[in-house]
């Protein structure tokens, strides 16, 4: 809809859903947009996929806070892992804020 109303993309530009509904395709809630104001926006209507919406998240909120809080009690990386089902990198990115940094 917007190639036919608006014109052509713009260089590194794509379709956006001002609104954050996919299926909302009427030409008052499209804009084009990059391929990061279109993750911006993703995050800013919640549909972004951090964490536990990540459909390949072995780990839930409260499990990574669990992590978090047993690496501040001094248990091993290598322990937190095993028992999480998790690889030692894993936990390494979670206790350093790497990953899962949305709970901060």
């Amino acid at each position: 809809m917007l190639i036919t109303f608006i014109g052509p993309a713009p260089a590194g530009c794509e379709g956006c859903h001002k609104d954050g509904i996919r299926n909302h395709n009427i030409l008052t809630n499209l804009k084009w947009g990059t391929k990061k104001d279109n993750g911006q926006d993703k995050v800013l209507h919640g549909n972004s996929l951090w964490g536990s919406r990540n459909l390949n998240s072995k780990l839930n909120n409260s499990q990574v806070r669990f992590i978090r809080q047993m690496a501040l009690n001094g248990h091993p990386q290598r322990e937190i892992a095993k028992a999480f089902g998790v690889g030692k990198s894993t936990v390494g990115h979670i206790i350093s804020n790497r990953t899962w940094n949305h709970l901060i």
